[in-house]
């Protein structure tokens, strides 16, 4: 279920002109449909450990939202192949600064797949295929740009590194990943900022610290590195911020809020709708809202559907997460 892919180029006025292209579920089935609403009934799709993976039988570690064949093939954004998608053009001057944007319905035909891996291996030593190269260096090139325009939280980076996340969605600030993050990111900042400046309904991520646990868990952090020093090896410290992790409160979905984590007034999920049932209601709410001009109606019945959904998505996230710790335990207990 290849649900993203990324095109870039440079301008003839110097700025960069990114794309994000995202497997669109609703170009395959309207929203009311029985398909879609089977889907945000379930949450997520489950990923199991990759322990259990193997070529063969790939498809029996996961428990998907839709059915297999339709995201692992009908709607994969798989190279060659032409695929219904949600794209999301920003023009990026040098300062990094969104000149323009748009938020299209486009049919898109991939050139190349590749692995974290592949890319990390490219940004190294560079490759054979010059344009990848030239593609490779920019998009790493804007990432730092970026970077210097957000400003995420060091223990939420850390808390979410340390989590052992099987959804395969979560993708880590290191390397050709940390390109994809920043990315995503500012997909879904830009994304939830324009429902935002139009007071629009939206399905928001929102997450909410209270300082006194940031400043315990702060103090908590400069003790262990006081004691370990140079001494803590990285997997040891993947360890002390995985028992963080119990302490610091998770990101869930509402009607409004910030993301204090990642420094955000506004963001959402948008990115994954092969595999996330949130990213399937803010496309909704861009057929409504963004490729139309809303009536009062269509605000009115957006706002009871995300009203609804909000609750029955967030209980089912509890319910996933509960099932896939559980899972890891018997799984352990049985090795």
């Amino acid at each position: 279920d290849k649900d993203d892919c990324i095109s870039f180029k440079m301008l003839p006025n110097g700025n960069y002109l990114l794309g994000v292209h995202i497997a669109s579920i609703l170009g395959y089935f309207p929203y009311e449909s029985d398909v879609v609403q089977e889907a945000i009934s379930r949450g997520r799709s489950i990923y199991l450990p990759k322990k259990y993976q193997s070529k063969e039988d790939d498809y029996n570690r996961v428990i998907p939202i839709f059915h297999y064949k339709f995201s692992a093939e009908k709607a994969s954004l798989r190279p060659g192949e032409s695929k219904l998608a949600r794209s999301y053009f920003f023009e990026i001057d040098k300062n990094g600064n969104i000149v323009n944007e748009e938020f299209k319905k486009t049919i898109i035909k991939s050139d190349l797949q590749a692995t974290y891996s592949q890319i990390d291996d490219v940004i190294m030593n560079g490759s054979s295929n010059k344009e990848l190269d030239r593609i490779v260096n920019c998009l790493f090139e804007v990432t730092n740009i970026l970077d210097r325009k957000y400003n995420v939280s060091d223990i939420y980076e850390n808390v979410k590194d340390s989590v052992d996340d099987f959804s395969e969605l979560l993708v880590k600030n290191i390397g050709s990943q940390r390109i994809i993050n920043k990315i995503m990111m500012l997909t879904g900042n830009r994304v939830a900022s324009f429902f935002k400046e139009h007071n629009y309904p939206c399905l928001y991520r929102v997450h909410k610290v209270d300082e006194s646990i940031t400043i315990k868990l702060q103090a908590m952090i400069d003790n262990w590195r006081r004691t370990y020093g140079d001494q803590l090896e990285r997997e040891q410290y993947r360890r002390l911020f995985s028992q963080l992790s119990g302490l610091y409160p998770k990101g869930k979905y509402d009607i409004d809020g910030s993301h204090f984590g990642m420094g955000l007034e506004h963001y959402c999920h948008c990115t994954s709708g092969l595999r996330r049932a949130p990213d399937i209601v803010v496309e909704h709410c861009l057929e409504v809202c963004y490729d139309r001009v809303p009536t009062d109606e269509d605000i009115i019945n957006l706002q009871h559907e995300i009203n609804y959904v909000v609750n029955k998505i967030n209980s089912k996230q509890d319910m996933i997460d509960w099932f896939v710790r559980d899972y890891k335990s018997v799984y352990q207990k049985r090795r």
